[in-house]
């Protein structure tokens, strides 16, 4: 298993927004940090307000954990 933490980009908004939607949530909005596992984004972190928004039907806290340690 590959986990990679990168920087959203317009790009990304799509995927985000989809992601947003599985876990019944409002689209994070500002500069965002993404995880990802194995290429599949997994979860999501606002850098503005520390928001959080994960795939709710995969295993996603050590993804979440990661995305807090690294904007800490």
């Amino acid at each position: 298993m590959t986990i990679a933490l990168q920087p959203a980009t317009d790009s990304d908004r799509r995927e985000l927004d989809r992601l947003a939607a599985l876990d019944s949530a409002e689209p994070l909005r500002g500069t965002i940090l993404l995880g990802r596992v194995d290429g599949v984004l997994r979860a999501a972190l606002s850098c503005n307000d520390g928001r959080v928004v994960a795939d709710p039907f995969s295993r996603t806290g050590h993804v979440v954990r990661l995305l807090r340690a690294w904007t800490s």
